[in-house]
């Protein structure tokens, strides 16, 4: 018996404005590789539309600011 190998998720990081145009492109691409997209990060902000699709099919998404993002790069330079 062989094990077919099953593509990891997708989780997509965009650090600009994310509209309902971005998410579908992201949806199509990943379904035409069989692969689950099941997050979206940015660090700018997404439109209504763009979270109404989001949870219609069940991807989470997250605003992360960028100042978050690089005082946890500054802490990580600090210990080494």
């Amino acid at each position: 018996m062989t094990s077919k190998k099953v593509p990891p998720p997708s989780i997509e990081v965009k650090t600009n404005y994310v509209h309902k145009g971005i998410v579908e492109d992201m949806i199509r691409k990943r379904e035409s590789t069989g692969v689950d997209p099941i997050a979206i990060l940015t660090t700018d902000r997404f439109s209504g539309p763009a979270i109404e699709l989001m949870d219609s099919k069940n991807i989470a998404w997250a605003v992360i600011p960028e100042s978050e993002i690089r005082s946890t790069e500054g802490n990580e330079q600090e210990k080494k």
